[in-house]
This record gives structure tokens, C-alpha cells and sequence, in this order.
């Protein structure tokens, strides 16, 4: 389990201006995974792989590899039009998004 303090550490930020990052790509991140799903019903390559590429970036900058590590499944089963698998691992990005909220706000 990671903390605010061990995540800002990771890419040698302080922790206030680490949240403030964090607060932007949770934010972020929960309207694009919402696009991401709203996109996968229709099968729109295009769009899901401009926000699974968009996330990822933010979030290799942020340190949080998890979440990269799982837009990488998506990203390879959207390029093989593998959709309903997709819902597994959106799911699971969208815990960590969650996780990541809840720590933002100390619960």
C-alpha cells in the first residue's frame, strides 16, 4: 500500500504540491474512465485509446505504475477489439482512482 508521502517521494516532489497533482488526475481520470466506458459499448478505438494514452502518461508522471500496469491491458485489448474483456480491467483502474480519492481526503 503506498502513501501520499511515499508517492511524492518516488518522483522527489513535496507532498502539498504532490496532492494538488493527484487532486487534478483523480479528477481527470474519473471523467476519462467514464468516456473510456461509455466508448467501449460502441466500440470506439479511437476514443478509448486517446484516454487509456492520456491517463497513462499522468499517471507514469505521477509514479502510480499500478494504474499504468492495468492501462496497459486496456490499451492492448483495445487494439485487439477484445471489449468485453475491457470491463475487468476498467474496474480496476476505477478502484485505484477511488483508492487514491480516499487517501486524498484522509479517509
Amino acid at each position: 500500500m503506498y502513501t501520499l508521502k511515499s508517492l511524492a517521494d518516488e518522483i522527489e516532489f513535496d507532498v502539498d504540491d504532490y496532492k494538488l497533482l493527484l487532486q487534478a488526475f483523480t479528477d481527470q481520470t474519473d471523467i476519462d474512465l467514464k468516456e473510456i466506458k461509455s466508448n467501449i459499448s460502441v466500440k470506439n478505438t479511437t476514443v478509448i485509446s486517446e484516454r487509456i494514452h492520456s491517463i497513462k502518461g499522468a499517471a507514469l508522471n505521477l509514479g502510480l505504475n499500478d494504474i499504468s500496469e492495468v492501462l496497459e491491458h486496456l490499451s492492448r485489448l483495445n487494439k485487439e477489439g477484445e471489449f468485453h474483456q475491457m470491463e475487468m480491467y476498467l474496474n480496476s483502474c476505477l478502484k485505484e482512482v477511488d483508492t487514491l480519492s480516499r487517501m486524498l481526503k484522509g479517509v
